[in-house]
């Protein structure tokens, strides 16, 4: 079993809470600080894998040092995430659950099953992806049949 097995949100954002308050780090744990140092540690997270093919990223993981050095960076992101969640009081599970809900009915699987896309993206019409922000394909989506007149 592992720890993320047995270990609820509440229980982390509680030793998250607790860390903080020991050093007294309250006042520096401003939303706009923590956002921050969210967008930091995940622009190191991403500098492990920088210059190298999506598929040397994935076989880089084979190394030990490798994979700890992105735990930590992980780690890192997850910890300021939940500090910013506990400075602010959003419920993080109510907040992924949200999120899950819009994001199923913004891309429903049977209109981006194997399709990629990003933020600004959209269906067109006949469901096809947009060309806006260079989207990759990594699957060609499910066209209905229209006639165009």
């Amino acid at each position: 079993m592992t720890r993320d097995e047995s270990t609820d949100v509440k229980r982390l954002k509680t030793l998250v809470a607790e860390f903080v308050h020991e050093r007294k780090w309250e006042r520096f744990h401003n939303p706009k600080d923590l956002a921050g140092a969210i967008s930091i540690e995940a622009a190191e997270l991403l500098e492990l894998f920088q210059w190298v093919s999506a598929d040397e990223a994935s076989r880089s993981l084979e190394n030990p040092r490798k994979l700890k050095l992105v735990k930590e960076e992980l780690a890192d992101v997850i910890i300021y995430s939940l500090s910013l969640a506990n400075a602010v009081g959003i419920d993080v599970t109510d907040a992924v659950m949200e999120k899950l809900k819009r994001n199923r009915a913004k891309y429903p699987k049977d209109r981006f099953l194997g399709v990629a896309v990003q933020e600004e993206d959209r269906l067109d019409q006949e469901g096809a992806v947009g060309e806006k922000g260079g989207t990759r394909r990594l699957a060609e989506p499910r066209r209905r049949s229209r006639s165009r007149g």
